[in-house]
């Protein structure tokens, strides 16, 4: 390989977030250099990381070319996170649904089995029955969110506010605990006879810009 296609290979690397440790010198421009039949050909660490005196030393059963290692953490709790609007988009479809069929919101509970992160703490709202797949199927199945534990389904409150003796205001709002599993956002601030969303569930809001394992929940309401 060629210097100049070396360089253009490395920069592809860094762009990828991959560090090149080091490169047999036969493929760094040197033609008399012949790497071993057990020499990795190429040693690669993840970016900020450095490599270890045992990546470095290969075993025998290394393969030519070490193998790149991207940060699939990350990745699939991105894919977990994409999974989550999805579904929510999907359950508020069927609420909305629901809200045509019966002129009512499915009803909430607090007293099931979805609960925040210390036992002590108290339950959660969810749906009371599975109003949604039946008897009529708005949704195929009840979505079970990645973020709970125990497979649970999301959280979910729906509240009537009357605002006046000949006007109410009914809404809901959905929402997971995120990547960190902790549920932040205070669901009894919901009002629906207020613009949403509101600021008290704004300011709850997980921003994978902070990181993805940033606090904040994942959430859908009523507008």
């Amino acid at each position: 390989m060629s210097r100049p296609r070396f360089a253009a290979t490395r920069a592809a690397l860094l762009f990828a977030g991959i560090v090149v440790v080091s490169i047999h010198p036969a493929f760094a421009g040197d033609p008399a250099a012949k790497p071993a039949a057990a020499t990795p050909m190429i040693k690669i660490a993840p970016a900020g990381q450095a490599a270890s005196p045992a990546a470095a030393t290969p075993s025998a059963s290394s393969p030519a070319v070490a193998i790149v290692t991207p940060n699939y953490v990350d990745a699939a709790i991105r894919a977990k996170v994409s999974r989550v609007r999805s579904d929510l988009r999907s359950l508020a479809t069927g609420i909305e649904s629901y809200y045509v069929d019966n002129n009512c919101y499915p009803a909430s509970d607090s007293v099931q089995t979805i609960r925040k992160a210390s036992p002590n703490e108290p339950a959660l709202p969810c749906f009371v029955t599975n109003c949604l797949t039946t008897p009529i199927a708005y949704l195929t199945s009840q979505f079970k969110d990645p973020f709970a534990k125990d497979g649970q389904t999301f959280a979910y409150y729906s509240r009537v506010v009357q605002v006046d003796p000949k006007t109410k205001k009914e809404g809901w709002i959905l929402f997971s605990p995120g990547p960190n599993g902790k549920f932040d956002l205070d669901w009894k601030l919901y009002d629906p006879s207020k613009p949403q969303p509101s600021p008290e569930i704004i300011v709850q809001s997980f921003d994978p810009t902070n990181g993805v394992d940033s606090p904040g929940d994942i959430w859908r309401v009523k507008q």
